[in-house]
């Protein structure tokens, strides 16, 4: 237990993988309008290595289409039912700045939010283990080798509800949690 304790922050650290809606990381909710093409940028935060690839699922809710990804120079990427995999001909560094571009992702908006007359409420997109090995993972080049290094996919959400403000009386909001 004392062992745990002493290890630096960083090495107990587990990068992430999320689906972002503005260029710079950030905004993880978005409400398109009907039959709106839309982006959406796929970073790796935290990844504590230099990398050369990542594997994950993404999971894109009914009423959004899939048009295709846009990919950084030099990216290779290998789409199959269960997963994409992603290799980067050259080493990115996945320590500093802390968030890397993985690729974007252009969606269309087949149905919209409720807010516009469609459908769509609280639908996630989320990045989700690769359905072949079951795992988030970024390849890392380290020494000695440790090349798989599990991550945690990130949930956004499209077309989130908006929290009501209805005023009530102190009495009811008590009334909620009794």
């Amino acid at each position: 237990m004392l062992v745990v304790a002493l290890l630096p922050a960083t090495a107990l650290a587990t990068g992430t993988i999320g689906i972002y809606f503005t260029h710079n990381p950030g905004q993880m909710v978005y409400s398109p309008g009907p039959m709106e093409m839309f982006d959406a940028y796929i970073y790796l935060h935290n990844a504590q290595c230099m990398f050369g690839g990542v594997e994950f699922k993404i999971e894109i809710p009914p009423g959004i289409a899939n048009a295709g990804f846009i990919l950084p120079e030099g990216t290779l990427l290998w789409t199959v039912t269960d997963g994409n995999s992603l290799t980067y001909t050259s080493v990115l560094n996945g320590i500093s700045p802390g968030y890397n571009l993985l690729c974007t992702l252009r969606l269309f908006a087949v149905d919209w939010c409720s807010a516009s007359g469609g459908t769509l409420s609280d639908a996630p997109i989320r990045i989700a283990p690769h359905g072949i090995t079951g795992k988030v993972q970024i390849f890392c080049w380290t020494t000695p080798p440790s090349p798989l290094v599990e991550a945690q996919g990130l949930t956004s959400i499209l077309c989130p509800q908006s929290i009501g403000t209805k005023s009530v009386s102190w009495s009811a909001i008590k009334s909620l949690f009794e």
